[in-house]
């Protein structure tokens, strides 16, 4: 059926709202708001705008979408099939979840090489094969399981979607000696953090010397972050060779479970940030021509900056919807900047083009073994270190004037720091979010004073001609109100 003869209707039943063509069909919605256009237009083979004219076209009496018709609800629970336990909904790649033993667990997935019986059809095994497959790893209790749909049931546990398989990031040697309990010394959060910032030092040269204390720190909060309720962006821009794809490169090299994103697709980059709960490292943001896919990235790096947001696609090989748990850590590169939206809920670091020549000629090798030595170290303290971590952040006993979005941001940076328990890197940490969040105040304030300004132009300019400052003073006093800011009495203020 062509596009143009193929036709779209919506039906209904207890179930809720279904979208079809006569053949198949998507859904259920329980509002309009759930559905995809575009997604759901590819479903069919048909343009967005097809979709979104049939959702507003739709009989008055669906629009509330939340009423199933008055109908017997087929397929009722009979009383014995009801078991009354409780499964825990978790996201498996990196959660904390309850598992019957005596205390909360630490869940992360990793890759592991298994070896699984082979069985002949009487069930005799006759063979293993050996296969890499996701495991489940538990702190404190260090128990190790597959990620299979039986184990997760005798586990109390549910899924939204099975974690992925993804290159290991934790070496087999590492994984070993942690869970048989061979590390000794173990490793120090001080001695890996200053590990992180001699390495990013030795091969960046950055103009705000901030970085040198906050990438190292954000990285390292990558393994912790689902411990906290939002987690930072991180933003980089400047011009072009400023350094932005290697900082970008020494993340994707260290942080957890990284994933670099340039060319990656908007379904994609859902289902990783689903499956493997890792750190996403965007580059060249302004090369995605795509002005869906990039409205779709746009609102994938907002909504991951706090837990429990949630995105709703469709699936267009079945046509249903699937949920994703998007939150996790951004790390994103930009030479247009980014907009306020994104920016106020990341913290924005400026690049210039090096004078360092021998810095400019170093360059990050993936396959070093020195990166996999500094996962590994990461990897043990997120297992050994994440009740501390968790208990300091519950805390929310630090001595800084944050309040808002600004606490958000910097809540998680100031518990970590805690937790390394380095006084210079505390100083360096305060004085930058007190430069940060001062500039972005100021940044808004100019914001307003400006529009304020327009505002008073236009109600007070009726013909053109010549205006005293003291006049235009006055009339911002008025629009403001009892709440005029002192700054608008100096007139340089205003002039400039």
């Amino acid at each position: 059926m062509s596009e143009n003869k193929k036709s779209l209707f919506i039906k209904a039943d207890p179930s809720g709202i279904y979208i079809s063509d006569g053949e198949k069909e998507v859904g259920p919605f329980t509002w309009k708001g759930e559905v995809d256009y575009s997604e759901t237009g590819k479903f069919f083979g048909v343009e967005g705008k097809k979709v979104l004219e049939l959702i507003m076209g739709t009989d008055p009496k669906l629009q509330t979408w939340m009423q199933p018709p008055n109908e017997t609800v087929k397929g009722e629970v009979e009383e014995a099939q009801l078991t009354y336990e409780k499964l825990e909904l978790v996201n498996l790649a990196f959660d904390v979840v309850e598992t019957g033993n005596p205390e909360p667990q630490l869940c992360v997935a990793t890759p592991q090489t298994v070896s699984t019986p082979k069985k002949n059809k009487k069930g005799e095994i006759v063979d293993y094969e050996k296969k890499v497959m996701p495991v489940l790893v538990f702190s404190p209790s260090r128990k190790a399981y597959l990620a299979d749909k039986e184990t997760l049931t005798k586990l109390g546990l549910q899924t939204y979607l099975p974690p992925e398989v993804v290159n290991p990031r934790w070496s087999v040697e590492s994984f070993k000696a942690w869970k048989q309990g061979w590390l000794n010394p173990k490793p120090t959060p001080r001695s890996v953090y200053w590990q992180l910032k001699k390495e990013f030092e030795y091969y960046l040269d950055c103009v705000e010397v901030g970085m040198y204390w906050y990438i190292p720190l954000w990285i390292m909060g990558t393994y912790f972050y689902q411990l906290f309720e939002t987690y930072p962006r991180l933003g980089l821009t400047g011009t072009k060779e400023s350094g932005k794809s290697k900082v970008l490169k020494f993340i994707y090299c260290t942080a957890f479970n990284a994933e670099w994103t340039m060319n990656i697709s908007t379904s994609a980059l859902f289902r990783t940030a689903q499956g493997t709960k890792g750190c996403l490292v965007c580059d060249e943001q302004e090369s995605l021509a795509d002005k869906e896919r990039r409205t779709e990235l746009r609102g994938l790096i907002n909504a991951s900056y706090e837990k429990g947001v949630y995105a709703k696609r469709t699936n267009k090989n079945t046509g249903k919807q699937e949920r994703y748990d998007v939150y996790v850590p951004i790390a994103i590169g930009s030479i247009q900047g980014f907009e306020d939206v994104l920016e106020s809920r990341a913290v924005v670091f400026t690049m210039l083009r090096t004078a360092d020549s021998e810095k400019a000629n170093r360059q990050i090798e993936v396959n070093d073994p020195k990166w996999q030595k500094l996962r590994d170290q990461l990897h043990v303290l997120q297992m050994e270190e994440w009740k501390k971590v968790q208990s300091l952040y519950n805390e929310e006993q630090y001595p800084y004037e944050l309040k808002g979005r600004d606490w958000q941001l910097w809540k998680p940076m100031f518990t970590l720091a805690y937790w390394i328990d380095d006084p210079h890197l505390l100083a360096n940490l305060q004085n930058l979010a007190e430069k940060k969040t001062g500039y972005r105040q100021e940044k808004d304030q100019l914001e307003s004073d400006e529009l304020i300004l327009l505002q008073a132009l236009k109600e007070n300019l009726m013909e053109d001609g010549w205006w005293r400052i003291s006049d235009i003073k006055m009339w911002m006093e008025e629009a403001y109100g009892d709440e005029a800011p002192s700054r608008i009495q100096n007139t340089q203020y205003i002039i400039r």
